[in-house]
């Protein structure tokens, strides 16, 4: 449908696929973007895992609890590719002006390394908290539904955690303390409960049942050669984050990338 209408109209078409933990649902454009979780700071947060990990980490550093990984060590250790919004924006940019690209699809990501495993303590430090790993016990187990898998062989991914953001949240002392967060900081949204739905997208970066490495061959080829360090593009998002007012400043206190 979408190349007879810019057929039709003399128009050339791009389809642009974010890194990241979800499904596309495609939507029709001049240019054509999936629905994967980009780290960016936007007041619309309904699919922004960068937002989940800020008031995780903005809660448990009021609280003064260590920074607990809810996911398996299958999240733990898995390389995810991970997009930031500028670079996003960038590519979209570069694809649509340039000739070679015109008609075709491309994946785009940060082309930084990231794993939580790497994440976590970075995250923690900003916060001056201490830290844990992925436990091994008590974890809930849910079997995705496809069988055989989108890939069309292997066996149906499995999920593992020890808790999910959502569930977490409805908790009363981390409800209490986003509210007294939200009026020590005027932050846009004082109650924790209208922040479900952002929380909920963030278990994408978390619960991860495997490494999800999209390549960028196609685009390296055709000229493209962005780059972002992921982690540090992530704390760049959790500080126009607090430019919103939607989670407080970054306290800071240990900033460290390779």
């Amino acid at each position: 449908m979408l190349s007879e209408f810019c057929e039709r109209n003399n128009a050339g078409w791009n389809v642009t696929c974010p890194a990241g933990g979800s499904l596309p649902k495609m939507t029709l454009k001049s240019l054509l973007s999936n629905k994967f979780p980009v780290f960016a700071a936007a007041p619309a947060l309904a699919m922004n895992p960068g937002f989940a990990l800020a008031a995780y980490a903005t809660i448990c550093g009021h609280l003064k609890q260590p920074l607990r990984f809810p996911g398996g060590i299958e999240a733990w250790q898995s390389h995810i590719s991970h997009i930031t919004g500028k670079l996003n924006g960038y590519f979209a940019e570069w694809v649509v002006l340039t000739e070679e690209t015109k008609n075709q699809k491309f994946n785009i990501h940060d082309n930084s390394f990231f794993t939580c495993e790497s994440l976590w303590p970075k995250l923690a430090g900003w916060y001056g908290i201490d830290w844990t790993g992925p436990e091994e016990t008590g974890l809930t187990e849910v079997e995705f539904g496809h069988s055989p898998p989108p890939r069309g062989y292997g066996p149906r991914a499995l999920i593992r955690y020890k808790f999910n953001f959502e569930d977490w949240a409805a908790s009363p002392d981390v409800k209490q303390a986003w509210t007294e967060l939200a009026e020590k900081h005027d932050l846009v949204c004082k109650d924790l409960n209208q922040l479900t739905q952002a929380l909920k997208f963030g278990n994408t970066t978390v619960q991860q049942p495997g490494a999800l490495i999209l390549s960028m061959d196609k685009a390296r080829k055709l000229g493209w050669h962005g780059y972002v360090d992921t982690y540090q593009g992530l704390l760049e998002v959790f500080d126009e984050f607090a430019k919103l007012k939607m989670i407080p400043n970054v306290p800071k206190i240990s900033v460290r990338f390779p």
